[in-house]
C-alpha cells in the first residue's frame, strides 16, 4: 500500500469520525429540547393564562357533593382542584345495583353543571 493510499484512507476516516460526531450533537441536542427543555416551566404550561377571568366558587367542593348525596347508587365522592384540572372521582356500589352506561353517564354530567361548565363533555 502507497503512503498516498494510506493519506487518502486517514482523510476520509477523520471525515467519518466529523460526521459521526455532528450526527451525534444533533441528536443529542434533539433529545435534550424534546426531552428537558421545558423542565423548568409549570406543570400546566399556558392553561393558567387569565385564570383571573374564570374563578371557581370557593364552595365548589360542597355543592359537587349535594348533588350525589341522595343517590343511593354512590358510595363515595372525592373532588379534588388543582390549578384549573378539577379531579372528580366517583365511587359507585357496584355490588348493590347494576348500572347501566346511560345512568352513569348521566351521574358523571350532574356535577358538571355545579362547577359551571358550559359545554358537558359527551361519550
Amino acid at each position: 500500500m502507497s503512503k498516498r493510499r494510506k493519506n487518502q484512507d486517514i482523510k476520509v476516516i477523520i471525515a467519518l469520525l466529523v460526521i459521526l460526531l455532528v450526527c451525534a450533537l444533533v441528536i443529542g441536542f434533539g433529545f435534550w429540547k424534546f426531552f428537558y427543555s421545558g423542565a423548568g416551566s409549570s406543570k400546566y404550561g399556558d392553561r393558567l393564562e387569565e385564570i383571573e377571568k374564570y374563578p371557581l366558587d370557593d364552595n365548589l367542593e360542597t355543592n359537587i357533593k349535594s348533588v350525589y348525596t341522595g343517590n343511593d347508587n354512590i358510595g363515595k365522592v372525592d373532588v379534588t382542584v388543582e390549578g384549573r384540572v378539577i379531579y372528580l372521582p366517583i365511587y359507585m356500589c357496584y355490588l348493590l345495583k347494576s348500572i347501566e352506561l346511560p345512568e352513569g353517564v348521566t351521574i358523571g354530567k350532574d356535577a358538571f353543571v355545579k362547577t359551571g361548565v358550559s359545554e358537558i363533555p359527551t361519550v
